[in-house]
């Protein structure tokens, strides 16, 4: 983030892809170990950090980005 530091465009870019790539790399973990919190799997690890990452993209577009133009 550091890198893009004036560029918030691309750093939500950036967060969105890599968050989907870790989500959809969870679906095939699910086949070696289903999503379980209780035993906080690779995939229920790698789910959560997709929805947070996409979560956290969301709320910079919404306050960095959307606030700018009002």
């Amino acid at each position: 983030m550091m890198d893009f530091k004036g560029n918030t465009n691309k750093i939500i870019f950036n967060w969105v892809v890599v968050s989907l790539i870790i989500g959809v790399m969870s679906y095939p973990l699910t086949f070696l170990m289903p999503f379980n919190k209780r035993l906080w799997s690779i995939s229920f690890a790698f789910l959560t950090s997709a929805v947070t990452g996409l979560s956290l993209a969301l709320i910079t577009y919404m306050f960095d980005v959307l606030s700018c133009k009002y």
